[in-house]
C-alpha cells in the first residue's frame, strides 16, 4: 500500500469486531492512521485518571470523525473539515449509531461536539463536564446519552486551567458511571 492511499484511508477506526457500548467521535481522521485512535494524546492518560485503562477504552468502544477522510493541512496546522463535508458525513455516522445501538456517543474536540450537540454556539466550558440526552446531530432517531470531552492533544492547552481540568474530571467520571459494563464499575470514582 503506497503512503498517498494510507493517508486517506476511512476514518473508521475499529479496533475489535466485538460489540461496543459506545462512540467516541472526534473532528477528523488525522493525516496517518494509527493502529490505536488517539494515539500520541492524552486522551488514555485521562481515562486512566478514573480507573479506565486504554484495553477497557479499546475494546468498549468504536472510533469515526466527523468526516472519512483527513481534510488536509492549511499553513497554520491540521484544516477543519467544512460544514460540507460534515453534513455529507453525517447520515453515515447515524446509521453506524443505529445499526450498532450504542448507548453513549463521546464527542471530542469542540467541532465535534457542536455538531453531535447540534448546537454551533456551544463552548467547551458549556458543554464538557455534562450528560445530555438527545438526539445525536439533531437528527437521530432516539435521544441517547452525549458525555463531550475537549481534545486531548497537547497542542490544546484547554484542561491545563484549573476550572476546565475539573469540568474533564467530572466528564470522565460521568462515562465510568454511564457505563454498562462492569469493568468500568470496578474502579474507585475520581470524586
Amino acid at each position: 500500500m503506497d503512503m498517498k492511499n494510507k493517508l486517506t484511508k476511512p476514518a473508521e477506526m475499529t479496533v475489535q469486531n466485538a460489540p461496543k457500548i459506545g462512540l467516541v467521535i472526534g473532528q477528523a481522521p488525522p493525516a496517518k492512521i494509527y493502529a490505536i485512535p488517539f494515539s500520541g494524546t492524552r486522551l488514555y492518560k485521562w481515562f486512566n485518571l478514573v480507573g479506565i485503562d486504554q484495553n477497557i477504552v479499546i475494546n468498549n468502544f468504536d472510533f469515526d470523525a466527523l468526516v472519512s477522510t483527513f481534510p488536509g493541512k492549511t499553513s497554520g496546522g491540521d484544516r477543519p473539515p467544512t460544514e460540507e463535508e460534515v453534513l455529507r458525513h453525517i447520515p453515515i455516522l447515524l446509521k453506524k449509531i443505529e445499526d450498532n445501538k450504542f448507548s453513549l456517543i463521546i464527542p471530542i474536540g469542540k467541532l465535534a461536539i457542536q455538531y453531535i450537540l447540534n448546537n454551533r454556539k456551544i463552548e467547551l466550558h458549556e458543554a464538557v463536564g455534562k450528560k445530555f440526552y438527545r438526539r445525536p446531530f439533531g437528527r437521530g432517531k432516539h435521544n441517547l446519552t452525549i458525555i463531550p470531552l475537549p481534545h486531548p492533544s497537547g497542542l490544546n492547552r484547554w484542561s491545563f486551567n484549573e476550572r476546565n481540568r475539573n469540568l474533564l474530571y467530572i466528564a470522565l467520571d460521568l462515562i465510568k458511571k454511564q457505563s454498562p459494563v462492569n469493568t468500568f464499575n470496578s474502579y474507585p470514582s475520581c470524586k
